[in-house]
């Protein structure tokens, strides 16, 4: 599929971030500053192996590869078509100023990192 990072045996999608609201995920392109946490979602594509343990972290960080400084493990649902999931989750924000920093999911396999994608998060004055 056209836009989307190879993960092998995966294929990812870059992350989104928002609200939910009755669950259902809105994307924004500001997070409010007196938000609790920031919402972020992504979709991922293909069959990971039987029995094979996927994972998702989502992080915010002053920079793509810089330290974490909020983080949430996702929970990963199944959609109705066979070889796409959604990862979703809450990442703590309160205690970040505002301003830009990196989004960013890390997608394991059995624990060994098999894709990483990023997004820009905008907090808001």
């Amino acid at each position: 599929m056209p836009g989307l990072t190879d993960a092998s045996p995966m294929q990812l999608n870059a992350p989104a971030f928002g609200g939910a609201e009755q669950g259902t995920f809105r994307p924004a392109l500001l997070v409010d500053r007196g938000a609790e946490d920031v919402t972020a979602y992504m979709e991922i594509y293909g069959t990971p192996p039987a029995g094979a343990g996927l994972a998702v972290q989502f992080e915010v960080a002053a920079t793509p590869d810089g330290p974490a400084l909020a983080s949430a493990r996702a929970t990963i649902l199944a959609t109705r078509d066979a070889d796409r999931r959604v990862a979703t989750t809450a990442i703590p924000i309160r205690s970040l100023a505002a301003g830009d920093y990196a989004g960013r999911a890390i997608v394991t396999l059995n624990g060994k990192t098999i894709g990483r994608v990023w997004r820009t998060v905008r907090k808001t004055n």
